[in-house]
């Protein structure tokens, strides 16, 4: 069961390899872009605006609806967030076909304990907030073995958007699955964004009434 849950966040990551045909560090003119998420130390503008608007904690809490996903790049290359948004259909389709569509899939926080289900289907964890920089740790167990995945939240109007640090996203799947470590697709997203920072997976969610 958890199994099945954690290997559809994977495909958040994993939806490049249907048509993702390029490696995104050329497109980029061969540029690097060095990550800036750590989050005692978010400098960059991008990373500042996400501070300022930071929602409190209690408006991160409640039931959600799932709404919608996508990958997002936050960073101040114009280029990068252009490409990045390229994937954008992908992730769609891949989701559809899985059966993860708008009001499917519901998330549940609360005091620091979260969880995401799906029909039957549910996995429970923890998270910590820092609102100071509006970031946020996820944490799961899964088989045994604790993952953690750092990110952000944003909030407005009813509208909760969670974005995942997509790089520790696959270190999580390789951890808790050894046999994803040398999948072609696992290595082809790595490949992908080898060269570049600040790429998250969003997950966007609404007040569940």
């Amino acid at each position: 069961m958890k199994r099945v849950i954690l290997i559809a966040v994977a495909m958040f990551t994993l939806a490049t390899s249907a048509s993702a045909q390029f490696d995104l560090s050329r497109l980029f003119g061969g540029s690097k872009s060095t990550s800036t998420s750590t989050q005692t130390q978010a400098s960059n503008d991008p990373y500042k605006r996400l501070a300022q608007a930071a929602p409190a904690a209690t408006q991160l809490e409640g039931r959600w609806s799932y709404e919608s996903a996508s990958f997002s790049y936050v960073g101040n290359n114009y280029l990068a967030s252009m490409a990045v948004a390229q994937l954008d259909p992908v992730i769609r389709d891949v989701l559809k076909q899985m059966g993860v569509t708008t009001g499917s899939a519901q998330l549940q926080l609360k005091g620091g304990k979260g969880v995401i289900s799906q029909g039957d289907q549910s996995l429970h964890g923890t998270y910590t907030y820092n609102r100071s920089t509006a970031g946020v740790v996820a944490s799961t167990t899964v088989d045994g073995k604790k993952v953690s995945v750092s990110g952000y939240v944003k909030y407005s109007s009813g509208r909760l958007s969670v974005m995942l640090d997509v790089k520790q996203m696959i270190a999580a799947i390789k951890s808790v699955f050894p046999e994803y470590k040398n999948d072609p697709n696992i290595l082809l997203v790595e490949s992908l964004i080898k060269d570049l920072g600040d790429v998250y997976v969003v997950g966007r969610f609404v007040t569940k009434k």
